[in-house]
């Protein structure tokens, strides 16, 4: 008996299952080193047995390596009321009339097949330079990154248009039980970047989520499946192939894995409801950054590599970036806030 049945079902990897079935394409791409200099190796696994952090732990177990296994930290596993209340905030939330992005065909919104995603593996030295102005700033990685992606498309936003709803998976592991380590146990929260001076007020926003357990609101309704079983799961998804751009995109950041192993890219899945999804992971010191955008975005490769070209000067060299692709503020230098849990995709 899998894990999606019976009484050890999965009911976040239940989502995937019956997504597939409507022809959407869930699985997760995740490449690694080939035998060949700078040859990528190109996999597909499903998401219904793997969430983005278990399918990390899955391949370094697979070449007889014995990774940490990341966790919530203790403080965000909430008391009974906490959850009760972040479950409440995660029901009322809605991201409705959100910003809309400048070139989308329409009639392609309904296509459910993979986009173009492009990727970049940075060097040792690229890597020390990102934590180096993360650190300069006082914030984490994934405030760092996320802001920096923001300035690189923000001039493919409609102006005016809405909120810049980001989701931003959270690792659960440590504060739920399920199974096994390697099957889905995320969460997620959202942040709204249209209004941030900086990747401190990205992180602020985070950090508020938190403290009001919204992760835990999260964590509910994509396992709300338990309650209104497989009928009401296919009604939701049925519902949800009719809504569009509700989310600028998914970041999501798989952290950083001190393992004796080359490094791995993450492509995170797309929807027509999150046009973009951005992946990042270090393995060793190294990084790997993703982009991976809808078929209705009208964008060609080069476009999009020139995106995740425009995004890297940005977590590189942030006092000194090319501004031809996005015009906005610098990022300031802020106070050294508390740690964030670890956050992975929402896939």
């Amino acid at each position: 008996m899998g894990i999606n049945t019976g009484k050890n079902r999965d009911w976040i990897g239940t989502w995937f299952v019956l997504a597939k079935e409507r022809g959407f394409q869930t699985e997760i791409v995740f490449g690694s080193a080939g035998e060949q200099p700078n040859e990528i190796h190109w996999q597909k696994y499903s998401h219904a047995e793997f969430d983005g952090v278990g399918l990390a732990i899955n391949y370094f177990r697979n070449l007889g390596l014995n990774p940490i296994v990341p966790t919530l930290p203790e403080k965000y596993h909430s008391d009974f009321f906490s959850r009760l209340m972040g479950v409440l905030r995660g029901l009322r939330f809605s991201p409705v009339k959100a910003a809309k992005w400048k070139r989308v065909d329409a009639a392609k919104l309904a296509d459910k097949s993979y986009g173009e995603y492009v990727y970049k593996i940075l060097s040792t030295e690229e890597t020390a330079l990102v934590l180096k102005h993360t650190k300069a700033a006082g914030v984490t990685v994934t405030s760092h990154l996320l802001w920096a992606l923001c300035r690189a498309i923000k001039n493919e936003i409609i102006e005016g248009s809405g909120p810049h709803y980001w989701m931003i998976p959270v690792n659960m592991r440590g504060a739920v039980n399920r199974p096994t380590d390697t099957c889905n146990q995320e969460s997620w929260v959202w942040v709204d970047t249209l209004k941030a001076d900086g990747a401190k007020d990205i992180q602020a926003q985070m950090l508020k989520r938190f403290a009001e357990s919204f992760h835990w609101g999260g964590w509910f309704t994509i396992n709300i499946g338990k309650w209104i079983g497989l009928k009401g799961m296919n009604w939701v998804l049925s519902q949800a192939e009719h809504v569009k751009e509700n989310w600028v995109g998914v970041f999501s950041n798989l952290g950083s894995w001190k393992i004796n192993s080359e490094p791995v890219v993450f492509v995170a899945p797309i929807a027509p409801a999150a046009p973009l999804s951005a992946g990042c992971a270090t393995v060793n010191g190294r990084m790997a950054m993703s982009l991976h955008i809808h078929p209705a975005l009208e964008v060609s490769t080069s476009e999009l590599n020139g995106w995740l070209d425009q995004w890297m000067k940005l977590v590189t060299r942030p006092k000194g970036w090319d501004d031809s692709a996005a015009k906005c503020p610098e990022t300031g230098v802020a106070e050294v806030p508390s740690k964030l849990p670890n956050l992975v995709r929402f896939q």
